[in-house]
């Protein structure tokens, strides 16, 4: 009896949300936004790194390869908007049309380990598009650009983004361009002669991307003003409320 009252009360304790989630299939949580995971840093250090000379691996491939009519998409943007598609079958691959822009390419015809779309909708509006002949995959893949009103929010991991009003203002303006300003090589970031700051400062960032960065700073000012609180406590500066105040 004891365990079976201890089994009962065990499931009383699980939530709405959970028991949705096993019985019906549906989502732990619901956003306004869609999140997708971006590792920064394999980025901008391959840019260091080799001073200037981009190599690596996908995924940096995948946005220094992409097609011509992305010539103008930073990397940000790319991030949001793209994702890399296998094409199912062989024959698609090779009788891929000689235009960059693949409209008439369907969702069916990708590997069925590819994640499939939410509707047809998402599929209708998405535009696909040839990488250029020197990726290393541009055979068999295919890039997915979705409309703006259907793009995911970068969620930056892989390390802390730098902050614009501390810290090494060089390694902040060369991260901020690599985001921000579109690019194919290293040496197309900056010119020769020019500092990261120089070129940061030179740059015409639009405003989306104004207010993307301006909001990266958002965090900083958050524990700037939790740290600055605690020290006002600490130093018995802080105007207390009436209830926290003894007798």
């Amino acid at each position: 009896m004891v365990q079976m009252v201890n089994r009962m009360r065990a499931k009383m304790e699980f939530g709405s949300p959970m028991i949705s989630l096993y019985l019906l299939g549906n989502p732990d949580h619901y956003t306004s936004h869609r999140f997708k995971l971006f590792y920064w840093k394999a980025f901008k250090v391959t840019l260091i790194k080799d001073n200037g000379r981009i190599v690596g691996l996908s995924p940096v491939h995948d946005y220094i390869y992409r097609s011509p009519n992305l010539e103008n998409m930073s990397l940000y943007e790319w991030v949001a908007r793209c994702t890399w598609e296998t094409n199912r079958k062989q024959s698609t691959a090779q009788n891929i049309p000689s235009e960059d822009r693949l409209d008439e390419l369907v969702p069916d015809e990708l590997q069925d380990n590819e994640p499939e779309l939410n509707n047809t909708e998402e599929s209708t509006h998405s535009t696909w598009y040839k990488f250029s002949d020197t990726h290393p995959f541009s055979a068999s893949h295919i890039t997915r650009c979705v409309p703006y009103e259907k793009c995911s929010v970068p969620n930056f991991c892989g390390g802390i983004l730098p902050r614009c009003d501390h810290g090494d203002r060089e390694y902040y303006c060369t991260t901020m361009l690599t985001f921000f300003k579109p690019w194919r090589t290293g040496l197309e970031l900056k010119d020769a002669h020019q500092s990261w700051d120089e070129a940061f400062l030179a740059h015409q960032f639009g405003d989306e991307d104004n207010k993307v960065i301006q909001n990266f700073n958002l965090w900083y000012e958050c524990l700037d003003a939790r740290d600055d609180f605690r020290a006002q406590l600490r130093d018995n500066a802080a105007i207390l409320p009436i209830w926290a105040s003894d007798g």
